[in-house]
Parts: C-alpha cells; structure tokens; sequence
C-alpha cells in the first residue's frame, strides 16, 4: 500500500464492498479506494466503471448517416424515452408498458382528435423501430435486449388489438385509403434497413423479391412477427445473393426453409 494513504473504513460501492482510504496529512475529505494496482478517488472510480456499463448495455448506437436525419431525431427524441421507461418494467406489465408508449407518442393517443397526425406518428414509429433493431441486430445476445424486444412485441400486439392498426403502403397517387401514404420517404428508409440486412447482416427480413419501395407494406403484425423470428433460437433466414425470382424457385425455397421467406 502507497504510505501516503490510511485506512478509514469499508462500505459499499457499486453493490461491493470496498476498503476506503483518505491521504495521510491531508486536510482533504476525498476519499479513495485500490483499482488496479493504483489508488484512485471514489468519483472518478464511479464514472469508469459508469462509462463501462453504459458501454457494454448500451441500447442504441446512432448512425453516422444512412438513413433520413429525420428518422435519428425521431429516435433520440421518442423511441429511445420509450425504451427507458419500459426497460425496468416486466414483460407482463402490458398496461404499463402501453402507458409508456402513450405519453410519448402523443398524436397516436389522441388519434380521435387528428387521425392523419395519428396515422403518420404510428407509421413513423414503425419506420424508426426497423432502424434501431438493424442497428442492434449485433445485441441479440444481450439479455437485457432481447427483454426490450419481447416487451415492444407485446406492446405492438397489443395496440393492434387496441385498434391502433394500419398496412401502410406508398403509392404516388392519393387514395381514400388513409393507410396508403404519398410521401416516399418512410418506405426508402425501410427499403434501406432491409437492403442493410441483406448485405451487412447476410439476413433475410422481409419478403426477398422486395425490390422496390412499391413492393412494400408493413404493419404492428409484420414487425411483431419480425422481431418474434430475429429472437427465435432458429432466427432469420440466411440470405443469398444467388436467389432465384423464378416463383417456382420461390415456392421448393419455401418448403426448405419451412416458410420462413413470407414477408414479416
């Protein structure tokens, strides 16, 4: 031990016990403790080891571009506050966690009053969902993770049943079907996150002849069934960049795979 410090006793820090150390012919209060061969201050002990568990649970990891800078800020400003108010929460709070999602995303919950506002957070929502579980599909192990995930399923199960609910489709023409959006860049940006999965993560998410933002709908139910094959002990399909768009190909791949190629 370093003689210019002496012992003044043990307590708890970070839920272990400690000796705890001040410096010798110091008129200072700083107390100090032995990290890795060194005495260090207690503060400056409990930022290392802060920093440390931040980094090794950290949730989301923003992107350095790669998707609509409208999207990041959706994210930082809504769907990450939503999954720290879920993250302590248990799986079978569900009236709990939608209370969560409620209070953040307050155009859905009060969708009686302004359906369009409603229906364009609702499929905001979805969009920015896609792009945090791409950019996190490298935590599936992570328990604490894959314990979000199981609480969003349930949330979009649940406001599904809520009627909180829509296919959304992208067609340039206006339609009277409200779930029909003119506005192409949500369904660029999911584009992008299955093009993601296809190229980065070598993964399958979607329907694999997707090769257009037309070609593409998506829904509670999709994403839900999404995340309950990513969290599967046989997970995504693999993707090859061989596969044929031959339907009949398409249907003897379907029984191989047991019909895991259908869109989410």
């Amino acid at each position: 031990m370093e003689k210019k410090y002496k012992f003044l006793l043990k307590k708890p820090v970070f839920n272990k016990v400690r000796n705890i150390y001040i410096k010798i012919n110091s008129k200072s209060k700083k107390q100090y403790l032995k990290y890795k061969g060194k005495m260090i201050n207690i503060k400056k002990y409990k930022k290392i080891k802060t920093d440390l568990k931040n980094k090794n649970n950290k949730i989301y990891r923003k992107k350095k571009g790669g998707y609509n800078e409208k999207y990041n800020s959706l994210i930082q400003e809504k769907l990450e506050p939503f999954i720290e108010k879920i993250k302590y929460l248990h799986r079978h709070q569900i009236v709990e966690i939608q209370e969560a999602f409620l209070d953040i995303y307050i155009n859905i919950k009060n969708r009686h009053i302004d359906i369009k506002a409603s229906i364009n957070e609702h499929l905001d929502f979805l969009t920015t969902l896609l792009i945090y579980l791409e950019a996190n599909f490298s935590n599936l192990k992570n328990i604490e993770y894959k314990s979000i995930l199981i609480k969003i399923m349930q949330l979009l199960q649940t406001i599904e049943e809520d009627g909180i609910t829509g296919i959304y489709s992208y067609n340039s023409e206006p339609s009277r079907n409200p779930y029909v959006i003119t506005d192409p860049r949500n369904f660029k940006t999911i584009y992008n996150v299955i093009t993601n999965f296809k190229n980065k993560h070598k993964k399958i998410i979607w329907n694999i002849f997707v090769v257009s933002i037309s070609n593409i709908t998506i829904s509670n139910t999709q994403v839900s069934k999404f995340i309950k094959y990513m969290i599967s002990k046989k997970g995504l399909s693999d993707y090859k960049s061989d596969y044929s768009r031959n339907k009949s190909d398409y249907r003897i791949n379907n029984k191989i795979k047991n019909s895991r190629y259908k869109p989410y």
